[in-house]
């Protein structure tokens, strides 16, 4: 009797850790608790937790809400819309269930748009820039947006990378969105990336944001025989068509391994590791650009100014030992012509500028 207890304790202890019930999905996991930057107020409105409230931005005017507002998988009291409480009286009063707008009773929370694959994480219109939110991870759809004419759309919550490397958020201006009706489009646009020296129509938010981005200029995950190109089924895809990666500033990033890009030579580099995956993609593709190759030009420079000015390296003024007159002009031609012939004979003779021109251009990749 007493073990058939002990076992049904550790099974209850077992199935409350594994099971959260307002958690959200595994892979989407509701926050549990809202960021100390919106910190609780004493309220005594009916609609507190544990009298406290939290002050929404709703429309311009702060409400005040609940304290746990958002905080789990279910259906939150929204006192500061007319859609679901009657906000003619003071303090405002809840509707009945048969006069709110349906979206009223659905349940959400706010969650982690870097730790969450749902399909809806979308920005907060009570509390803009902070926090994030999903109807998907509490087994709802968000017909809130819609409804109130948000200024949000569904899905626009974007995961930016590690603080100390961020997401650029956007792509430069000098890659310029166009016109394309491809199924992968964004908004209705894409841009041009030179795939293999073919010019490819990508999303126009190709790179801007930590997420699974379209590959449609790839063989490794999408058949590039069909016309237009069709994604693979995920099981004939590559490992690395499915990890997450963003375009990156090498001067605002500690990662390791920001990357040159191999579609936008010289205009971008990314970086895989500030979106919490690894670099498979340039050993699967055996692509030109290695591994923790870009570099911030700025840092450089600095770093080479620094090291000729503390002369490290080099000898010093005082190790070195002044000419007692300068070599001729003669001199020193003769000693230049001397070591052109030297290298020449050894077979060690530069390209003449033609060819060092072609054999720059043939491993360059513009951008049209």
């Amino acid at each position: 009797m007493i073990r058939a207890v002990v076992l049904a304790s550790i099974l209850r202890v077992v199935v409350t850790q594994d099971y959260c019930a307002t958690c959200g999905v595994p892979s989407c996991k509701c926050l549990g608790k809202l960021p100390d930057s919106i910190p609780d107020v004493d309220c005594t409105f009916d609609w507190a937790f544990e009298g406290k409230c939290v002050a929404a931005n709703v429309s311009g005017n702060i409400t005040m809400y609940p304290a746990d507002y958002g905080e789990s998988c279910k259906a939150h009291k929204e006192p500061g819309s007319a859609s679901c409480f009657d906000l003619e009286k003071s303090p405002p009063v809840e509707l009945i269930k048969g006069k709110q707008k349906g979206w009223c009773s659905d349940s959400w929370c706010y969650i982690d748009p870097c730790d969450c694959d749902a399909s809806d994480p979308t920005k907060s219109d009570y509390f803009p820039s902070k926090l994030q939110y999903s109807y998907e991870t509490c087994g709802d759809t968000n017909e809130y947006v819609g409804s109130v004419g948000s200024s949000n759309t569904v899905g626009n919550a974007a995961c930016m990378g590690m603080a100390t490397c961020k997401c650029l958020g956007a792509l430069p201006a000098t890659v310029t969105p166009m016109d394309c009706t491809f199924d992968w489009a964004v908004g209705g646009k894409c841009v041009a990336a030179n795939i293999s020296g073919n010019l490819t129509m990508y999303p126009a938010d190709y790179g801007t944001s930590c997420k699974v981005h379209k590959e449609p200029g790839s063989a490794s995950c999408f058949n590039l025989t069909a016309s237009p190109p069709v994604e693979l089924a995920k099981d004939d895809q590559a490992s690395w068509c499915y990890d997450k990666w963003c375009y990156i500033d090498p001067c605002d990033c500690d990662a390791e391994d920001p990357t040159k890009s191999d579609y936008f030579p010289g205009e971008l580099d990314y970086s895989y590791k500030t979106c919490g995956d690894e670099n498979a993609y340039t050993a699967a593709t055996n692509a030109t650009n290695k591994v923790g190759s870009a570099v911030c030009e700025a840092k450089a420079a600095e770093k080479a100014k620094a090291t000729t000015a503390t002369g490290t390296g080099t000898e010093t003024k005082a190790d070195a030992t002044a000419p007692t007159s300068a070599p001729s002009t003669a001199t020193t031609v003769a000693a230049t012509t001397k070591a052109a012939a030297a290298a020449d004979s050894a077979g060690d003779v530069l390209p003449s500028m033609a060819v060092m021109t072609l054999a720059l251009g043939s491993g360059l990749r513009l951008f049209m």
